[in-house]
């Protein structure tokens, strides 16, 4: 009985000695926080060359403190000391007398257990007998998108030279949250620059020519009466260096270029092979991207010399390829391994079925040197008869079908070899079907404008894939109607058109011109078929920044 009792004694011992805790519960989410501060926070006259903080939690610091930034930035950054649960900051330079110094403590203090981030703890300290208490808030925001973006900084400059934000860190700044909001703390009275920016590479400045930025147009005077400022819009700026991005041949004899910036004129000139075949391309002003065609057979190399110019930039670049080389490897469109496609691709847009006002197109994978018309042939009802309705162009990379019956279903049927390229390559046998939606169909949208913008205006239609189906120049209130629309989500918008160039047009810092106004219709419209949707929009501008 007794070696009973003690078995069962020691079974509850072992049981409760292999209890594992259960699984689930509530994780913890609450990020650390400040329970002393050494001097402290709000501090006046502070002479001390180091700052202890000390947490309620065991604590750990991510990429060495990059995450905690002071404003007025020092020209060298601290040293972060983390010892258990307190974070000790010493500074290695002496801050400048009489002033206020705000130290946000971002992403870098996690708690040791989950990782939550202490974020956007302001510490604010003044070396002088007096602590600057101004804010100022404010929304930044894309120019075009109206979307925020995240990680923006707001920068104030005392100077006002134009290159002060790709050179000197700003006075005072702030980090835009995900809705775009920002808030500059602690600012002494005074006239400031303000700009905006993505600060992609994190050094406060502005240094990436691919960092959007946005600016006031006059210098911002602080004080007590301002406490905020317009929105500010970001947009990409276009003044960058003319830089060669890329180039590459693509057989059979496809050569494709890339360049930094929109080009406003672009030459080529073919210095080997010297077998007298033009050269083709395909390029408008405002492109940055060239495609060109080297008709001939495959030399051992091609040499081209190009010529791109936008404003006050010029660059010339000598482009050598080995074209057999690319070849034998089997480059460009392949339908097997190893061998190069010689068929000429053709699409058709818009798509297999249209509205009566859409124009059919063909779109050639190559320009397009001769067509033969014989092979070209219109099936409606029960007649089939040669097609004529064909336009084009020599060397041309697209073609419209024109002469249909309109409203009348049938179908255009192209025979292989109807499309020869530059190359001698020829088109596969094509059918395009011509079958047209019908009204009931289609939706209509009316929408009544009001309150617009002093000027010219441009209003658009935009589909779910963000292409413009619609655009209209205005210069007063209006009603418009657009029928025939077909059944999905689209939106709308109104651009400012400051030039009268039918279109929006980009900021420029150095010029100090702003990006044009764009406004945002509130909702999404959802077109029906055989539904007509009525609209009142009140476009009230904000004043200008």
């Amino acid at each position: 009985m007794k070696k009973a009792a003690l078995w069962f004694v020691c079974s509850i011992l072992v049981a409760c000695a292999s209890r594992v805790p259960p699984n689930g519960g509530q994780v913890d989410k609450v990020p650390p926080e400040i329970q002393n501060a050494e001097p402290a926070n709000l501090s006046k006259n502070m002479q001390s060359d180091r700052i202890t903080l000390t947490f309620n939690e065991f604590i750990e610091l991510k990429d060495g403190g990059s995450g905690i930034f002071i404003s007025p930035p020092l020209a060298t950054s601290p040293e972060y000391i983390l010892k258990g649960k307190a974070l000790q900051i010493r500074f290695k330079e002496k801050p400048d007398s009489n002033t206020t110094y705000t130290m946000v403590i971002g992403k870098s203090v996690t708690d040791l257990s989950e990782g939550n981030a202490l974020v956007d703890f302001p510490y604010v300290f003044s070396t002088g007998a007096i602590l600057d208490t101004l804010k100022v808030t404010g929304t930044v925001k894309d120019a075009f998108t109206r979307a925020p973006l995240k990680e923006t900084v707001v920068a104030m400059y005392t100077s006002l030279a134009d290159s002060i934000p790709q050179v000197q860190l700003p006075r005072y700044f702030a980090r835009c949250d995900e809705s775009g909001n920002f808030t500059l703390r602690n600012v002494k009275a005074g006239e400031y620059r303000i700009l905006a920016f993505c600060d992609l590479n994190n050094d406060l400045k502005l240094t990436l020519p691919e960092e959007k930025l946005a600016f006031t147009s006059d210098l911002i005077r602080i004080d007590s009466a301002l406490t905020s400022l317009p929105e500010l819009s970001l947009f990409a700026e276009k003044n960058g260096k003319l830089k060669l991005l890329r180039k590459a041949f693509e057989a059979p004899g496809k050569v494709k270029i890339k360049y930094s910036i929109a080009l406003d004129s672009f030459r080529v000139e073919r210095i080997k092979p010297t077998d007298g075949k033009a050269l083709q391309f395909q390029f408008k002003a405002g492109q940055d991207s060239i495609g060109l065609w080297v008709p001939g057979e495959a030399a051992d190399s091609l040499v081209l010399v190009t010529r791109a110019v936008y404003k006050e930039q010029f660059r010339t670049d000598t482009l050598l390829f080995s074209p057999k080389r690319v070849l034998k490897a089997g480059g460009g469109r392949s339908r097997s391994k190893g061998t190069v496609d010689t068929t000429l691709v053709v699409k058709l847009e818009p798509g297999l079925k249209i509205r009566p006002r859409d124009t059919l197109k063909l779109r050639f994978s190559a320009p397009v040197a001769r067509v033969e018309t014989s092979r070209a042939w219109a099936l409606f009802g029960t007649d089939s008869i040669p097609y004529t309705g064909l336009v084009w162009a020599a060397d041309s990379m697209s073609a419209q079908l024109r002469q249909l019956p309109t409203g009348k279903a049938g179908t255009i049927r192209f025979l292989k070899g109807a499309f020869i390229d530059l190359f001698g390559r020829k088109n596969d046998s094509l059918a395009v079907p011509v079958n047209y939606f019908t009204p009931e169909d289609l939706g209509k949208l009316i929408f009544k404008l009001s309150a617009l913008p002093d000027g010219n205006c441009v209003f658009e239609l935009v589909d779910k894939n963000g292409n413009v189906v619609e655009r209209v120049s205005i210069q007063e209130p209006r009603t418009l109607v657009f029928e025939g629309l077909l059944p999905g989500q689209y939106s709308a918008r109104l651009i400012e058109d400051t030039d009268s160039n039918g279109l929006w047009t980009n900021g420029d810092w150095k010029l100090r011109r702003q990006p044009e106004r764009v406004f945002l219709f509130g909702k999404e419209l959802n077109m029906r078929a055989d539904w007509d949707l009525e609209q009142e929009w009140k476009v009230i501008g904000a004043p200008r920044r």
